[in-house]
């Protein structure tokens, strides 16, 4: 069965009620880019626009995974659609979303540890952490308020509060930022002085506990409030893709992700773009593109339908749909395949290097170790990862935390 046989089976895609096809492309492609990024080989021999920003300002990479967030909290809008219908209770929403939650959460602590299962370096911080807060916390809030003036106060508001925060509250012992100590320091920031004493804590009370970057973590504790409103914009997201009216629907998505974007690209000057901090201009911008970017999913495969009159428009689309349909677990075998082959060693002569440096000095790195093929190393491997959801869409297993 090839690639493009397999096409067919996504107009079932476009007859379900739970699901949207403009959002599985988008989530497809955000899944694949998410790889791409993370897979890659050293930074000096990555294109700059393919790694994330140091510190303040803002990389093609930054906008990952907020845009993933951005799309989980659409999806939940399209997920609740079965369980209304069925009249299924609160509780049980709630229940099965606190048990999915839950499990991508302890998922995140197995990578964290992968493969050496060492006790101490445990990340309670990370990327599925994130997801599975933000998760819960969209379900918990659609069940409970569904309004979209409120959940758009509410995302507001959570912007706000995180600007006082960072920006108006003085640091233990060391004073007000922007006075005292510089504003948004890369070591001294409120955000890094609460998770570095979470860390503390955990050391000294369960002996475990480690943060990303040693001093800091892009996943950390306070920088969670952001993210939710993150994911609360991706909910907003989700209603208005509930309009039967493509073309309106493309217009509400381009003026509201217009607006954002306008808003956080105004902000930055005074709070700034910093994917680290995940910063409230940052999460506005980031939060404007992906407004965006679904409108023009929207108007390419859901008005103009250019899956239907171009191969490689179709090509792309069932790609993006299929890696879509198990994003999680091609996010998982990327994250445990690196982990295992950056940690197994093979002899090189008289040095041993890693089981992930070998492969590229032998297929790529033949070429020299330049970006280009570097790139093409990234995306070999994200290939790799697509055979695996490939092989899962050809048998209709759809896993399902």
């Amino acid at each position: 069965m090839t690639l493009i046989n397999t096409a067919q089976d996504i107009s079932v895609v476009e007859t379900r009620s739970d699901r949207s096809l403009a959002i599985d492309v988008d989530r497809g492609v955000t899944i694949a880019f998410m790889i791409l990024v993370n897979d890659g080989m050293d930074a000096a021999h990555t294109f700059s626009q393919l790694q994330h920003s140091p510190w303040n300002g803002m990389t093609l990479t930054d906008m990952v995974f907020p845009n993933f967030l951005f799309l989980m909290g659409s999806a939940v809008i399209f997920a609740m659609r079965r369980p209304f219908r069925e009249q299924t209770s609160h509780a049980t929403i709630l229940r099965r979303a606190a048990r999915r939650a839950l499990i991508l959460f302890a998922i995140g602590l197995l990578i964290s540890v992968f493969p050496t299962f060492g006790w101490t370096t445990m990340r309670y911080f990370g990327v599925l952490q994130r997801i599975a807060i933000c998760y819960f916390a969209a379900v918990l809030f659609y069940l409970y308020v569904r309004s979209f003036r409120s959940i758009a106060l509410t995302a507001a508001g959570l912007l706000l509060v995180y600007w006082v925060l960072l920006c108006r509250t003085p640091l233990p012992g060391l004073g007000w930022p922007g006075s005292d100590v510089p504003l948004l320091d890369i070591h001294d920031n409120l955000a890094n002085w609460l998770d570095q004493a979470c860390v503390s804590l955990t050391q000294t009370l369960f002996h475990t506990g480690r943060l990303h970057h040693g001093f800091r973590d892009p996943e950390g504790l306070l920088s969670t409030i952001p993210s939710l409103a993150t994911t609360l914009f991706g909910l907003l997201g989700g209603l208005m893709m509930q309009d039967k009216d493509n073309r309106r629907k493309v217009r509400h998505l381009l003026c509201l992700g217009s607006t954002t974007f306008i808003a956080g690209t105004g902000w930055s000057f005074l709070f700034p773009l910093n994917k680290n901090l995940w910063t409230s201009s940052y999460a506005l911008v980031c939060a404007g593109a992906s407004f965006l970017f679904l409108a023009a999913c929207v108007e390419l495969f859901d008005i103009r339908r250019i899956q239907e009159r171009f191969r490689v428009a179709q090509t792309v689309c069932t790609g993006a749909v299929i890696f879509g349909a198990n994003a999680i677990v091609a996010y998982v075998f990327s994250e445990l395949g690196h982990g295992l082959m950056t940690t197994l060693t093979v002899r090189e002569g008289e040095v041993p290097v890693t089981l992930w440096q070998w492969g590229y000095d032998h297929s790529f790195g033949l070429f020299g170790a330049g970006k280009t093929a570097t790139l093409a190393w990234a995306v070999t491997y994200v290939g790799l990862c697509f055979i695996l959801n490939l092989l899962l869409w050809r048998r209709r297993i759809f896993l399902k935390i």
